[in-house]
């Protein structure tokens, strides 16, 4: 009987322990500037019901977001290396749908049409205002 009890009170804490960690939102930060990328996070960390991680090419931000399923990912547009963060999002969008917001300095009608079809996807531009970021990862997916 002891031992029932014990183990029945082991999972009600795993149960809620698990149930804590799901109710923080994950966010990927895909970012190729070291110092943009840890004032965005550093700026969202401040918000104890984000879980934050960022990577710095479209290849390893790929790997990631299959591998984890981040709810939400930041994502530049214009990464270094040979892939562009829109190609990462098509490629991550043939897996599941994340949420994803576009950041770039080079906002206009050319990016618009090229991320119109990427489901749940916004654009902001740089210089990133956590705000904005916020305003985003609050509204509903469309």
């Amino acid at each position: 009987m002891e031992c029932t009890v014990q183990l029945l009170f082991t999972i009600l804490f795993i149960q809620k322990e698990f149930k804590l960690d799901r109710a923080k939102m994950n966010i990927l930060i895909v970012e190729d500037e070291v110092l943009s990328a840890m004032y965005i996070e550093h700026s969202l960390a401040k918000n104890k019901d984000f879980f934050i991680d960022s990577v710095s090419d479209g290849e390893i931000a790929i790997k990631y977001a299959i591998e984890k399923k981040p709810d939400v990912i930041l994502m530049d547009v214009r990464l270094g290396g040979s892939m562009t963060g829109i190609e990462a999002s098509e490629k991550i969008n043939l897996v599941y749908q994340p949420k994803i917001i576009f950041m770039t300095g080079y906002r206009g009608e050319e990016l618009e049409e090229q991320t119109r079809h990427i489901p749940n996807s916004f654009v902001i531009e740089k210089p990133i205002r956590i705000e904005d970021i916020i305003k985003y990862i609050s509204l509903p997916n469309n």
